[in-house]
């Protein structure tokens, strides 16, 4: 759900339609159970795609208060918050997270690293993304373009992860059009770059 729309774009799907539904599904389930967590949540997600940060951040933070130490909770907020530009609020929750819950399920230490590289701790992300295991085509490309800016440290250890995420790129029939490709690896430097508030501009912005 925390994907952006360059990466739901590039694998063929109507991201409108998609954002339109989970609103509609979203606001229905506010109605049923308006005190549910999870449902806060949600909203609070489908209000960052429409651009309704201070709501956003409010829902994200409305949650957490409500289930301070419940690390599957804490986890979406932070990653919304990351992508709000609330860098160092994210990072604190995630690092609550660990505490929490010391072997974390692997959507953690994913969600971890876009934290670390969009507040430009390069070699912290990295070690997260080593330790997650993920091999995700999302997480893998979010890994080169983080090594790309960690010099011949990142350009060794990106020899060992290039053709995990080439075969991955090559089985993903709507991501092999020649066109589709160059938009693809032209995006991915710019994924890495860390990004102003409220801009969407993190690594891996799901």
């Amino acid at each position: 759900m925390y994907h952006t729309d360059f990466w739901q774009m590039m694998a063929g799907h109507d991201v409108a339609a998609f954002r339109a539904r989970a609103n509609k599904h979203s606001r229905e389930a506010a109605r049923i159970d308006p005190n549910n967590v999870e449902v806060q949540v949600r909203r609070a997600w489908c209000r960052l795609r429409e651009g309704e940060w201070r709501l956003a951040q409010e829902g994200f933070e409305r949650a957490v208060s409500t289930l301070p130490h419940d690390a599957d909770t804490i986890n979406p907020c932070a990653a919304g918050l990351c992508y709000l530009g609330e860098l160092a609020q994210a990072e604190t929750l995630m690092q609550r997270v660990f505490r929490l819950n010391p072997f974390p399920p692997p959507i953690i230490t994913q969600i971890t690293p876009s934290c670390s590289c969009s507040a430009a701790t390069l070699s912290e992300a990295e070690e997260h993304f080593d330790v997650s295991g993920e091999v995700g085509i999302l997480y893998l490309a979010a890994r080169l373009a983080n090594l790309s800016r960690l010099g011949k440290a990142g350009a060794r250890v990106a020899v060992a992860v290039r053709p995990a995420f080439l075969h991955g790129f090559k089985q993903r029939g709507n991501l092999r059009a020649r066109q589709q490709q160059t938009t693809f690896f032209n995006g991915l430097p710019t994924q890495s770059r860390s990004g102003s508030r409220h801009t969407g501009g993190v690594c891996t912005a799901d």
